[in-house]
């Protein structure tokens, strides 16, 4: 068995719209098994990462386009999707997407969507890395990010935002560093709608809250390096009128990395600067972005069915009308 990799191709017509790194597979022994032929294989395509660059014609031609002789293209072996900005805060074009992809259903629904600034330059970096761009991002995603895998957004997820609306979703931000892709930023995914790019250190509170990280090592105030682990947090509404309120109770372990003798806090008083960095971090993001890190809109409707009812028409102004209080309550390991 081997695999043999294609040379990156342009489908026809079309400007910057679609760019794969394909790779043909030849498994005579799978041939045997499965009655499929060597012709049959080798009229096949199978890409392992696509990348989609802004566009105003973007044609439902892209899936099963002839991309090379008479070669039909097999999704079933993608990785990776990655959408440039441009391509995301296009909504008509992300919408003809997003429908010809369900359409057609081609493409797997567990394949991971990445965005970036130029989506084929970053396919582009495959050739100096000598590997494919799709698969190190997967490595990436699935095993080398403290962030669990499935928090990490899917064609599947973007399909279901697309008709409920309901979650703010962080797609990973890949650009280049040192000739690799690298994620330090994450473009946000808000009921469906593009809503712009929030860095790292924010994306890891949104990630803690949501129980999706490992670990979350942060530096409450200065010399003071603290990891928190095993959360457990809670998401609760309270208030009316113009005193809603979103309460996140932040219950995990922690254990302080560093802090200076001189200037050593007590568990009470390092509970006080964390609730303090995350608050400050959630409310920052609120009032400028205009984007929720708790995710909570998901839970209105179980939780607060009033509330939600009143935002079923028109759920732009959900943010500003809420306030964002974390409660911390760590176990010490070492203190």
């Amino acid at each position: 068995p081997f695999l043999v990799l294609v040379p990156l191709l342009l489908l026809p017509n079309r400007k910057k719209v679609v760019r794969g790194t394909l790779m043909t597979l030849a498994l005579l022994s799978v041939m045997l098994i499965s009655g499929c032929n060597t012709a049959e294989l080798e009229d096949k395509n199978f890409p392992i990462e696509v990348a989609v660059d802004e566009t105003r014609d973007f044609g439902a031609e892209w899936l099963n386009e002839e991309s090379g002789g008479n070669r039909m293209v097999d999704y079933n072996h993608l990785k990776v999707i990655i959408l440039s900005r441009a391509f995301l805060e296009d909504e008509d074009g992300m919408e003809e997407f997003l429908n010809l992809l369900e359409e057609k259903n081609e493409v797997p629904r567990n394949t991971y969507v990445v965005a970036a600034e130029d989506a084929g330059a970053i396919l582009e970096l495959g050739e100096e890395m000598g590997e494919s761009v799709g698969s190190y991002l997967e490595e990436y995603l699935e095993n080398v990010s403290e962030v669990e895998k499935k928090a990490y957004p899917t064609l599947g997820m973007l399909y279901q935002e697309k008709e409920n609306q309901t979650e703010t979703l962080l797609i990973p931000f890949v650009e280049e560093s040192d000739g690799k892709p690298k994620v330090e930023r994450y473009y946000v995914w808000k009921r469906g709608a593009a809503a712009g790019t929030v860095d790292g250190e924010t994306a890891l509170l949104y990630f803690f809250t949501a129980n999706q990280l490992e670990e979350y090592t942060l530096i409450p105030a200065e010399g003071h390096y603290v990891r928190l682990f095993a959360s457990r947090n809670e998401i609760s509404f309270s208030g009316s009128g113009e005193e809603r309120q979103i309460v996140v109770d932040a219950y995990c372990s922690g254990e302080v990395l560093y802090q200076r003798e001189r200037e050593a806090l007590t568990e009470g008083e390092l509970e006080t600067q964390i609730e303090a960095y995350m608050n400050e971090m959630a409310e920052t993001v609120r009032m400028w972005q205009d984007i929720d890190v708790t995710n909570s809109y998901k839970k209105l409707g179980g939780y607060q069915r009033d509330w939600y009812a009143g935002y079923l028409e028109d759920a732009s102004g959900y943010e500003g009308d809420m306030n964002i209080v974390y409660n911390v309550h760590i176990t010490w390991v070492n203190l």
